[in-house]
């Protein structure tokens, strides 16, 4: 079992009640991808080693109302019993939140550190395949069509793409977003009478479902765009019918 437990825990309503916080601490580790946890209070204390009492005075802590609690859910209860019918079992009321803000929070700060390898391996191809060359026997001339080359000045991108720029660097960092290639690739969106914002709010639903940023594909969203239209998709979720439908749309990982 693994749990990520946020600083927050310690500067909130809790504040003082230390069985309370130890006892969360150990329902956090042990719960499931659902926030449940199937325990007894003796088995609970043989697992963490914490005396029994302690356990229980925890429980009681946290399974009572909080109306100061940040979670109002469940009249700001921590913990609610699994059955009616039994005094042991719970699950952790917020669990799935603060799970669906971990996830975001690391697929962002992956996307980053992705995108700075990337940068820095593209700057040292760039770095050694053009380097200037003092070897005048290197530097080629075409006199017989007396080609002439010339720089045009980059033009700036059209403002419909901002909008999607903003959904994109909200999800994978400042700086990330390939205007040239976004460009190219959603104009035809565009073109077809989309705009700027619904364009984004169609990409945003598309990036809330990616796992792994090597699924990323702005073609493939292209080629999907029908399927993220407001209610085309059911809501994110662990027990969601539709993910495997999403799977599907989203194919297998890009190079």
């Amino acid at each position: 079992m693994y749990g990520k437990i946020f600083v927050q825990i310690f500067d909130g309503s809790l504040y003082g009640q230390w069985e309370a916080l130890v006892t969360f601490q150990q329902l956090i580790v042990l719960a499931n991808k659902d926030g449940e946890v199937d325990m007894t209070p003796e088995a609970l204390s043989a697992r963490t080693s914490i005396p029994l009492d302690i356990i229980q005075r925890g429980l009681a802590q946290l399974a009572a109302p909080d109306p100061r609690s940040r979670t109002p859910d469940e009249q700001g209860r921590r913990i609610v019993l699994l059955d009616s019918h039994r005094t042991w079992g719970w699950r952790i009321t917020n669990y799935t939140t603060y799970a669906q803000i971990r996830t975001a929070e690391e697929r962002r700060a992956y996307f980053r550190q992705y995108k700075r390898e990337k940068r820095a391996k593209n700057k040292a191809d760039v770095h050694n395949v053009h380097q200037p060359s003092t070897d005048s026997t290197n530097a080629v001339v075409d006199t017989d069509t007396k080609t002439r080359t010339t720089t045009t000045a980059r033009t700036a991108p059209p403002s419909w793409l901002g909008h999607v720029c903003d959904v994109y660097e909200r999800h994978y960092g400042a700086g990330s977003f390939p205007y040239g290639k976004a460009g190219k690739t959603l104009k035809p969106l565009h073109d077809a009478g989309h705009s700027g914002e619904e364009i984004a709010s169609r990409f945003d639903r598309y990036c809330e479902r990616l796992d792994d940023i090597k699924y990323l594909s702005l073609a493939k969203f292209k080629e999907s765009f029908a399927a993220f239209a407001d209610g085309a998709l059911p809501t994110t979720g662990a027990k969601n019918p539709g993910a495997q439908m999403v799977a599907n749309i989203m194919g297998p990982p890009r190079d």
